[in-house]
């Protein structure tokens, strides 16, 4: 019974947040007020996420650090001579 005590309280502490949690209500149940702040957040975090740039290296012709792998395979299929370095970019939304 310590331990549900415990826990509960682990929950409420793990991070702070200015707006009450509704994480099991259902959008029908808010109010004008309380649907524009839903509606508020949700375009922050939208504009969060577009402008955040992804993890993934993408192909660039001459910006960023020396591909290696592209650049050994273009290479071995022109006979194996280093004619182009290729090079790879962070890759992003915006």
């Amino acid at each position: 019974m310590n331990q549900e005590s415990e826990s509960e309280e682990v929950k409420e502490a793990a991070g702070y947040s200015p707006f009450e949690v509704d994480t099991e209500r259902d959008f029908s149940q808010f109010g004008s007020e309380e649907l524009q702040d839903v509606i508020t957040l949700i375009n922050e975090i939208g504009k969060r996420l577009a402008t955040r740039f992804s993890r993934r290296m993408r192909h660039s012709k001459r910006h960023g650090p020396m591909d290696l792998r592209r650049t050994m395979r273009q290479s071995l299929r022109r006979g194996g001579d280093l004619l182009d370095l290729m090079h790879r970019r962070r890759g992003g939304n915006v």
